[in-house]
């Protein structure tokens, strides 16, 4: 998109990385006829909507890099193909586009995932649909899939490649490994990533997620009804059978049986958490996400975020919070770094006063939606101090359409 107009300049490749296909994010994995049978049969590859930045596993000129992930399903034998493609920050060129593996057994490309220097991790549970309403274009390709019953849910590891060179880029002819598989305990279903990273026990990971839980996968296996329920009923104000999403911790350490268990107990519905930016990748103590407005001694219930929060992992709790007011209503968030060492109230947070860290200097930026009036405020909160409300808000004279997720990078020829 052209940030000054949002004209769409067109599919995004990334200089042929991605195939831009008509049909399905699949393949027939007919390697030897390159992608032109996929090509006549309008298979293309599908993105994560989501992208993690840290050090680059490959060729980058500034050390840290955008990681996106790729996919496209093998239409013969089912298992989901992966690939990392590596952005540089600065410029937005492709600089690393390695072949990782395959997820077996995966129904579907997953909306989200995590990363480690190390590797790309993701966790699934068995789903199966009919395409054919999809394909005659009355669904939604979500709207077709519900989840298997009497299943749990697995944990992926697919290591990150180490040099990008010609067995791991598009064009290598290495075979792609299937990842590692861990099976938890449990049926779960992450709908956002926070955070992951290694640990110091042979191939252990852990990782933190807004999922379902197993009663909501369940329950839908049972009744078969769609990932993405009934749009109708939210959109007349009822969200009583939206599946609540709770914080979860997946610890996975060598040879041990993995661990699925909520980071706050009784918290209730969660979602767009994340972590201070410099922590991706690393052990983190502080999230942040965005919440509907609580019950009294109960869960917080699905309804539309008008919260913002910050959880402390190590305490367990929802240390601090901002509520927008009523009929305001809060979209995705982004966290920017604070200069190091300075809190917005101008003291210095490594004194004497403020032994923790600085792992909470950061700035909340969102955009806030006030439904009385119909129109759109970008607001700024101290991710320090979220309970005294916005340091600065930027009212705009219109309303701006609730988003999904996007990305960004400078563009000074444009």
């Amino acid at each position: 998109l052209d940030p000054n107009t949002l004209d769409t300049f067109g599919v995004e490749t990334f200089d042929g990385s991605l195939h831009s296909g008509t049909s399905a994010a699949a393949t027939l994995g007919l390697d030897f006829l390159g992608n032109a049978v996929d090509d006549l049969l309008g298979f293309g590859d599908s993105m994560s909507p989501h992208y993690r930045i840290m050090p680059s596993s490959c060729n980058s000129s500034n050390g840290e890099v955008a990681t996106f992930a790729s996919f496209r399903q093998d239409a013969i034998r089912g298992d989901i193909m992966v690939r990392l493609l590596e952005l540089d920050i600065e410029s937005g060129e492709c600089v690393g586009d390695g072949r990782v593996g395959t997820l077996p057994g995966v129904g579907f490309p997953p909306h989200d995932w995590a990363m480690t220097p190390t590797r790309a991790i993701f966790v699934t549970v068995p789903a199966s649909g009919n395409i054919f309403p999809y394909v005659i274009g009355s669904k939604g390709p979500a709207e077709c899939i519900t989840f298997q019953q009497g299943v749990t849910a697995t944990l992926h590891l697919l290591p990150r490649p180490p040099v990008l060179g010609e067995n791991n880029n598009t064009g290598g002819d290495a075979p792609l490994s299937p990842a590692k598989r861990i099976e938890l305990p449990r049926p779960i279903h992450p709908i956002h990533f926070a955070n992951a990273w290694d640990l110091d026990e042979e191939d252990g990971a852990e990782v933190l997620a807004c999922c379902w839980e197993s009663d909501s996968i369940e329950e839908m296996a049972e009744t078969g009804a769609s990932m993405l329920g009934s749009w109708a009923e939210v959109a007349s104000g009822n969200f009583v059978g939206v599946s609540p999403q709770k914080l979860l911790r997946i610890t996975h350490q060598g040879n041990k049986d993995p661990s699925v268990e909520e980071v706050v107990k009784g918290l209730g519905h969660i979602d767009y958490i994340k972590c201070h930016p410099d922590k991706a990748g690393k052990k983190s103590r502080f999230l942040w996400g965005s919440m509907g407005i609580g019950v009294h001694d109960g869960p917080t219930p699905p309804g539309p975020p008008q919260i913002f929060c910050r959880i402390d992992l190590d305490a367990g709790i929802v240390e601090d919070q901002w509520y927008a007011g009523r009929r305001k209503f809060l979209d995705e968030f982004v966290l920017v770094s604070k200069k190091k060492g300075q809190r917005s109230d101008g003291t210095s947070s490594n004194s004497k006063a403020n032994l923790s860290d600085t792992e909470d200097d950061v700035w909340l930026v969102a955009p806030c939606f006030d439904a009385e009036r119909q129109i759109t405020s970008f607001v700024i909160l101290d991710g320090h101090d979220l309970s005294a409300g916005p340091i600065f808000e930027a009212e705009l004279d219109h309303h701006i359409p609730w988003a999904l997720h996007g990305s960004w990078y400078s563009c000074p020829e444009r």
